[in-house]
């Protein structure tokens, strides 16, 4: 399970099954200085620590602009690149599962 708290951002207070010196009470409770936050628990899914996460952001039902968030080994948090092009869902139907995930590879180098 991965522990995500509320009223973060850029992966600051995500806690996956490694980081093993932040997963205690007194920890958790030391990251509450934010009135009405929460802990939260998630289901870990590996292919997110390793290929990003893609968040596509619609207006009118068209995509305006897409974000790539993707962890920072080195600084525990999250780094944001905003991909420029981008296939249409059209597009991305025709293809295999596993070309959909070597599309997603290649938009984050454009």
């Amino acid at each position: 399970m991965v522990l995500k708290r509320t009223h973060s951002d850029a992966g600051e207070h995500v806690i996956v099954p490694s980081d093993v010196n932040r997963r205690n009470w007194d920890y958790l409770r030391s990251q509450l200085d934010v009135p009405g936050s929460r802990w939260m628990a998630q289901s870990f899914v590996e292919l997110l620590v390793k290929l990003g996460e893609w968040r596509v952001f619609l207006i009118g039902g068209k995509p305006v602009y897409v974000v790539h968030t993707l962890k920072n080994p080195d600084r525990n948090t999250l780094v944001l690149d905003m991909a420029r092009t981008y296939y249409t869902l059209e597009e991305l139907s025709q293809s295999t599962a596993s070309a959909v995930v070597g599309v997603l590879i290649l938009l984050h180098h454009i």
